[in-house]
């Protein structure tokens, strides 16, 4: 029952993350991880096939091998949040949802930025005489 549950929760983040790959106010990349991650505990053939996909298969690896999202994945996501952050600034006309919209934005240019970093583990060097 609780596979049942993941695989659910899995389908439907892939269908939202399907639809903000075309249309840019919904964020792909995030739903895509969920339901890879909801499929990893729920069905290895889906989530072996999401790792295969052309489309989104890299991001995942990434993520599950580095935690990380590529340097041109952040690009895309930055400069989408942008682009359509200032195109709703300039229809809205609440200061205080404008303000709101300003905090919105920059908390996810900086999830974006900061939490995606790749990290690296430091190996130290032995040398033997």
């Amino acid at each position: 029952m609780k596979n049942l549950h993941y695989k659910i929760i899995g389908i439907i983040s892939l269908i939202v993350g399907i639809i903000g790959a075309f249309l840019p106010l919904l964020p792909t990349t995030c739903f895509v991880l969920l339901s890879a991650w909801c499929f990893a505990k729920s069905s290895p053939e889906w989530h072996a096939r999401l790792l295969n996909n052309k489309l989104f298969g890299q991001t995942i690896r990434d993520w599950e091998t580095h935690r990380c999202i590529s340097a041109k994945g952040k690009i895309m996501a930055i400069s989408s949040m942008l682009i359509f952050g200032t195109a709703s600034f300039i229809f809205i006309e609440s200061n205080i949802l404008r303000i709101s919209l300003i905090a919105l934005l920059c908390i996810g240019i900086y999830s974006v930025h900061h939490f995606s970093k790749q990290r690296f583990k430091k190996q130290s060097v032995r040398i033997e005489h």
